[in-house]
């Protein structure tokens, strides 16, 4: 399979355009990380109300302990700090809920700005691959054929531009009818051309 044209010039630009794919893809990627890390970066609200809710329990807990070892009041004192204690549990549930709120968020955008437009790049530069070597496999095998001139040059009618046509011939649709051999040969040609082809 002929991936780039035999013709320097549209190689060239085959190249260049593959280049500037590969550069934008990079792009792409860097922004995509950049955002995720943005994102991610706020997950720290979390993190802080993780670390104060364990903390605000913890300590409430131990007051909650020392008290209660205290006669007569120890049970009835350590009761409410016990409660208040399970609220710094709750504050800590927060906290990780929105850490892991944050983390899906910055992954997904840093997925979505990174990956949707580089498969859209990705898929464009493929499709023109592929469209252009299935036309030079068709030119190749046409020109195995015994009136390979005859056929490359009503592809060429059919395909290229009128200005290039024009150039070929004045009147490059009765040159073929006439089987113009020197209009048969450069309209072939034109078409090789096009297609990315050159003659064995």
């Amino acid at each position: 399979m002929q991936l780039y044209s035999a013709t320097p010039a549209v190689r060239a630009r085959q190249v260049a355009a593959d280049l500037v794919a590969l550069a934008a893809i990079v792009l792409f990627i860097v922004l995509g990380t950049a955002v995720g890390a943005a994102i991610g970066a706020l997950g720290e609200v979390g993190r802080q109300l993780t670390d104060a809710g364990a903390g605000f329990q913890g300590t409430l807990t131990d007051a909650a302990t020392t008290i209660g070892d205290v006669p007569l009041i120890g049970d009835a004192a350590s009761a409410p700090l016990e409660s208040a204690g399970a609220a710094g549990g709750t504050l800590a549930e927060a906290g990780r809920e929105t850490e892991r709120i944050v983390g899906l968020v910055a992954l997904l955008a840093g997925l979505a700005i990174a990956g949707l437009p580089s498969l859209f790049v990705l898929r464009s530069r493929v499709r023109r691959h592929a469209v252009a070597a299935r036309r030079a496999g068709a030119a190749r095998r046409l020109l195995e054929l015994p009136e390979a001139d005859e056929l490359l040059a009503l592809r060429a009618l059919a395909s290229a531009p009128a200005a290039r046509l024009a150039a070929v011939a004045e009147r490059p649709v009765d040159a073929w009818r006439r089987r113009d051999p020197g209009a048969l040969r450069a309209l072939a040609d034109l078409e090789l051309a096009e297609a990315g082809v050159r003659r064995g």
